[in-house]
Protein backbone atom coordinates (compact mmCIF):
# COMPACT_ATOMS: atom_id res chain seq x y z
CA UNK A 1 0.00 0.00 0.00
CA UNK A 2 1.27 3.39 -0.79
CA UNK A 3 2.36 5.59 2.57
CA UNK A 4 0.30 8.64 1.71
CA UNK A 5 -2.80 7.17 1.51
CA UNK A 6 -2.55 4.52 4.39
CA UNK A 7 -5.71 4.60 6.49
CA UNK A 8 -3.80 5.89 9.38
CA UNK A 9 -2.93 9.02 7.56
CA UNK A 10 -6.58 10.17 8.19
CA UNK A 11 -6.56 12.38 10.85
CA UNK A 12 -6.81 16.22 11.99
CA UNK A 13 -3.70 16.97 11.21
CA UNK A 14 -3.91 15.75 7.61
CA UNK A 15 -6.88 17.92 6.36
CA UNK A 16 -4.44 19.33 3.75
CA UNK A 17 -3.49 16.29 2.50
CA UNK A 18 -5.81 14.68 -0.62
CA UNK A 19 -7.52 12.68 2.21
CA UNK A 20 -10.14 11.94 -0.37
CA UNK A 21 -7.81 8.91 -1.69
CA UNK A 22 -7.90 7.05 2.04
CA UNK A 23 -9.94 4.14 2.65
CA UNK A 24 -12.45 5.37 4.79
CA UNK A 25 -12.82 9.15 4.33
CA UNK A 26 -16.16 10.48 4.88
CA UNK A 27 -16.96 13.82 2.80
CA UNK A 28 -17.22 16.72 5.00
CA UNK A 29 -20.33 19.27 4.49
CA UNK A 30 -17.95 20.99 2.22
CA UNK A 31 -16.93 17.98 0.26
CA UNK A 32 -20.35 16.38 -0.29
CA UNK A 33 -21.66 18.04 -3.29
CA UNK A 34 -18.28 17.41 -5.60
CA UNK A 35 -18.80 13.56 -3.92
CA UNK A 36 -22.49 13.48 -5.02
CA UNK A 37 -21.43 14.59 -8.66
CA UNK A 38 -18.36 12.25 -9.32
CA UNK A 39 -20.81 9.07 -8.26
CA UNK A 40 -23.07 10.64 -10.89
CA UNK A 41 -20.74 10.74 -13.33
CA UNK A 42 -20.18 13.81 -13.70
CA UNK A 43 -17.13 14.83 -16.33
CA UNK A 44 -14.62 16.25 -14.47
CA UNK A 45 -13.13 19.33 -14.85
CA UNK A 46 -12.01 20.60 -17.17
CA UNK A 47 -14.55 19.13 -18.80
CA UNK A 48 -13.34 19.50 -22.53
CA UNK A 49 -9.72 19.17 -24.14
CA UNK A 50 -9.30 22.67 -25.62
CA UNK A 51 -9.86 24.19 -21.61
CA UNK A 52 -6.08 24.05 -21.13
CA UNK A 53 -5.27 26.02 -23.74
CA UNK A 54 -7.62 28.72 -22.62
CA UNK A 55 -5.72 28.83 -19.18
CA UNK A 56 -2.29 28.60 -20.66
CA UNK A 57 -3.23 31.83 -23.11
CA UNK A 58 -5.22 33.46 -20.15
CA UNK A 59 -2.18 33.00 -17.63
CA UNK A 60 0.32 34.32 -19.80
CA UNK A 61 -1.81 37.09 -20.81
CA UNK A 62 -3.00 38.62 -18.03
CA UNK A 63 0.50 39.20 -16.41
CA UNK A 64 0.58 42.61 -18.03
CA UNK A 65 -3.01 43.72 -16.91
CA UNK A 66 -2.08 42.41 -13.04
CA UNK A 67 0.64 44.52 -13.15
CA UNK A 68 -0.98 47.19 -14.69
CA UNK A 69 0.64 47.95 -17.88
CA UNK A 70 -1.99 47.69 -19.96
CA UNK A 71 -6.35 47.53 -20.05
CA UNK A 72 -8.54 44.85 -19.66
CA UNK A 73 -9.95 44.82 -22.98
CA UNK A 74 -6.34 44.84 -24.32
CA UNK A 75 -5.28 41.81 -21.88
CA UNK A 76 -8.35 40.22 -23.06
CA UNK A 77 -8.19 40.67 -26.97
CA UNK A 78 -4.44 39.54 -26.33
CA UNK A 79 -5.80 36.45 -24.45
CA UNK A 80 -8.20 35.42 -27.69
CA UNK A 81 -5.68 35.81 -29.79
CA UNK A 82 -3.20 34.00 -28.10
CA UNK A 83 -6.25 31.13 -27.83
CA UNK A 84 -7.44 31.39 -31.30
CA UNK A 85 -3.94 30.34 -32.59
CA UNK A 86 -3.10 27.48 -29.60
CA UNK A 87 -6.60 25.85 -31.03
CA UNK A 88 -6.23 26.42 -34.67
CA UNK A 89 -2.89 24.47 -34.51
CA UNK A 90 -3.96 21.87 -32.36
CA UNK A 91 -7.29 21.33 -34.80
CA UNK A 92 -9.79 22.66 -32.66
CA UNK A 93 -11.16 25.93 -34.96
Amino acid sequence: MKHAIRPEMLNEETSPLAVWLIEGYQPTDAAKGVFAAAAMGTTPYPMVPYQGLLHSALGAEIVDFMQGKEDAATALADTEAAYTAAAKEKGYL
